[in-house]
């Protein structure tokens, strides 16, 4: 299985401890080049982030076709646009992206795509967590922003409202 991810969903699990929910339900990552310096910016969990990205899980690849990455550039940026690319080129089966314009364009192209609430609503029904509601809580006592039906609508899905 070929999964590709953006920045947001990473930044999110390692602030709240819980990166290696991914290694446990996919075996492996894909991620751009954008993305890992995206993540290197994430001073306050540096280490981590360097734990992370030196994980035998994890591959850091860069885009090939640039063509296509700079029309993509026009309405995304650069990490999610290079996340884009990176999983049309390797044909992934999955896309890890949160921002909702970076999902809606990854739909337009036919990539299946998970965010960082299915990882975590994935994550209870593999019995990887017990609950999913207080990962939210901390996600958003870190800044995670969220819309409140779509908690609502996941903690639903998992048995937890």
């Amino acid at each position: 299985m070929v999964v590709v991810s953006d920045t947001t969903a990473l930044s999110n699990l390692i602030l709240i401890g819980h990166i290696h929910l991914l290694e446990q339900l996919f075996g492996h990552i894909v991620i751009p080049v954008a993305v890992r310096d995206e993540l290197l910016q994430l001073k306050s969990h540096l280490d981590d982030v360097n734990i992370f990205l030196n994980a035998s899980w994890v591959d850091v690849r860069a885009v090939q076709h640039t063509d296509d990455l700079l029309t993509i550039r026009k309405v995304l940026d650069q990490g999610e646009a290079e996340a884009i690319v990176l999983a049309s080129e390797n044909k992934a089966d999955l896309l890890i992206i949160d921002e909702i314009k970076g999902r809606a364009y990854a739909q337009s192209r036919g990539i299946k795509k998970i965010g960082t609430l299915g990882i975590l609503a994935f994550a209870k029904d593999e019995n990887l967590i017990p609950e999913v509601k207080p990962l939210i809580e901390q996600l958003l006592l870190a800044g995670f922003r969220i819309k409140e039906s779509l908690i609502r609508e996941v903690l639903i899905s998992v048995l937890e409202f």
